[in-house]
């Protein structure tokens, strides 16, 4: 679960960061840019807002497919058991990960 949290929380605060680190090149584009201080404020804040919620988005599926990963890979290649109990070790056919202990 830290995994997923740290990957999420890393994807979230890197969206906004790289559109305070290229405003320039974001907001002024070879053919326009906003004559006011107002205007260009604006821009960038609607896309830091929005690439807070995207950026979010995307470390939250890409966090969950990560930790998937790896806790497949510790039951198949580690021989780990990722906290499940014997009866329902034996109950899992080979390579099935079951829905309860999806992410």
């Amino acid at each position: 679960m830290f995994l997923r949290i740290f990957i999420r929380e890393a994807f979230a605060a890197a969206g906004p960061l790289l559109i305070v680190y290229f405003e320039d090149l974001i907001v002024c584009t070879q053919y326009s840019c906003p004559d006011s201080r107002e205007g260009k404020f604006f821009i960038v804040l609607a896309l830091i807002v929005l690439g807070s919620l995207l950026a979010y988005g995307l470390g939250a599926f890409i966090g969950v497919i990560v930790e998937a990963m790896v806790i497949y890979c510790a039951d198949c290649c580690c021989g780990g058991n990722s906290g499940r109990t014997a009866d329902e070790l034996n109950n899992v056919p080979d390579g099935e990960i079951p829905e309860q202990y999806w992410i």
